[in-house]
């Protein structure tokens, strides 16, 4: 058996090296494209003086946006921090250009640093969004279960259900 020449090794390792640098550009022009409508979506927030904030949502893409929710991270009932969700209905459509807007206390918005609260929705691709308000980063969002969770479904749906359940009561 014979190793190969220096030439054949070069030419080898070149091969493979352009291989995985075209799927990388592949990989990031995708994931761009897949980005273009959901970096238009533009969230902010302003402190108004009668102690309320102001959080708005604006569409700018060109095609609409749907099921567009406000997702608080609350204190729990003994003011510790800790993350409770609470899901503010915003919208079920965004039209291109429409905005909307949600008064929300002043105290109960700032109330958690901890967890980030956002704006989650779906483009039009039916990529599911979430940008955080405070920072306004922008990250795709699941929604539903996970492979791990659907398998465990399947094994045994009972106990499946019970450890989905108790895991949830935690938050």
């Amino acid at each position: 058996m014979q190793i190969g020449s220096l030439a054949d090794w070069v030419s080898g390792l070149g091969t493979a090296g352009s291989l995985l640098l075209g799927f990388t550009i592949l990989l990031r022009d995708r994931r761009k494209t897949d980005q273009t409508e959901a970096t238009q979506v533009v969230t902010w927030f302003v402190n108004l003086p009668d102690h309320t904030v102001d959080l708005n949502v604006t569409n700018g893409s060109d095609r609409p946006i749907v099921h567009v929710m406000f997702c608080l991270a609350s204190v729990d009932e003994h003011g510790k921090q800790a993350a409770r969700w609470r899901m503010l209905n915003l919208a079920p459509v965004l039209v291109p250009g429409e905005g909307k807007s949600l008064a929300i206390p002043f105290s109960e918005f700032h109330a958690n640093g901890l967890w980030p609260s956002y704006v989650q929705f779906r483009d039009a691709n039916g990529l599911n969004w979430r940008r955080n308000v405070r920072s306004g980063e922008l990250r795709k969002a699941r929604i539903g279960l996970t492979w791990r969770q659907r398998f465990m479904l399947l094994k045994s749906p009972r106990k499946a259900i019970i450890r989905m359940k108790t895991n949830y009561r935690r938050w």
